[in-house]
């Protein structure tokens, strides 16, 4: 009997080494296929960052202003660059800021080979004297697009504030800080409700401030409050109220009516005739 138990005892530690041998064998074997995948995946990493995937077709659109080598100089991007190693944030901020009159960027790869740079320009949103006939052009953002002797023919004529006016490219910075966010959101305003033929913008003060359309239209839009909506109200106003002939003065200040009266604006104006006034109107 006690035999019989020691060779039971033999056979199952016989059994239990060579599983073990096994899942030894086993386990090797998983790690050399695992360090083998590694080495196969950082040869292809490397050969895809140095031999494969490199520029040989660039393509520019929509650009007017600028030429297609122009856009491809400002991006910095040569032929033989390897497109993973490209960072599309350098090369649009290098765009923008060597082209001005351009307003965003959008840099595709398409592999094996091909790079598109896709372009949106803009137009100046208001001009500033900085020196005797002599006008800055600004962007919505108050991006520095151009300087030129000659006062640009349908680009708003913006006074009454005060301007740092860097070199193009950069962006000009106003005196009062609070001035430079109400311009901003009237700038942004205009341009997102297609307010056009815009004369002039005026700051009287940050709490005066007032633009003139259509070369007849003096609007007063007081403050920052409402901006949105009342900048609605003149579109509205003007595009079915406004009479064919004459020069007008509105009043928008109050936020939610608006007021016209015939004649260009004076200090002495009082009062005016109430054209419309709704505080539920959204002025479209």
């Amino acid at each position: 009997m006690k035999q019989r138990t020691q060779s039971t005892s033999s056979e199952k530690l016989r059994e239990y080494n060579a599983r073990r041998k096994k899942k030894y064998k086993r386990r090797r074997k998983t790690a050399v296929y695992l360090l083998l995948l590694l080495f196969v995946c950082i040869i292809c990493l490397i050969l895809s960052l140095t031999v494969f995937f490199n520029a040989s077709e660039i393509k520019v659109s929509g650009n007017s202003r600028y030429t297609v080598s122009q856009v491809i100089k400002a991006s910095g991007i040569e032929e033989g660059d390897n497109l993973l190693r490209m960072s599309k944030s350098k090369i649009k901020e290098k765009v923008l800021k060597a082209l001005p009159y351009v307003s965003d960027v959008e840099i595709t790869r398409e592999l094996p080979s091909t790079v598109r740079i896709k372009v949106v320009e803009t137009e100046p949103s208001c001009c500033y004297m900085i020196g005797e006939d002599r006008w800055a052009l600004l962007s919505e953002t108050l991006r520095v697009m151009e300087t030129t002797s000659a006062l640009p023919e349908g680009t708003p004529v913006l006074s009454g504030i005060t301007l740092d006016v860097p070199d193009e490219g950069e962006t000009a910075k106003a005196d009062s800080e609070i001035s430079e966010k109400i311009l901003l959101d009237l700038l942004t305003i205009l341009k997102e409700n297609d307010i056009i033929n815009v004369d002039s913008i005026v700051f009287i003060s940050p709490i005066n401030v007032s633009i003139k359309l259509e070369g007849r239209v003096t609007a007063k839009l007081g403050g920052d409050s409402e901006l949105d909506y009342k900048v609605r109200m003149v579109k509205t106003w003007i595009n079915s109220s406004l009479p064919s002939v004459g020069e007008w003065s509105i009043d928008v200040t109050s936020g939610d009516k608006l007021y016209a009266s015939r004649g260009a604006p004076s200090s002495s104006e009082e009062s005016s005739e109430e054209d419309s006034s709704s505080g539920s109107e959204d002025g479209e």
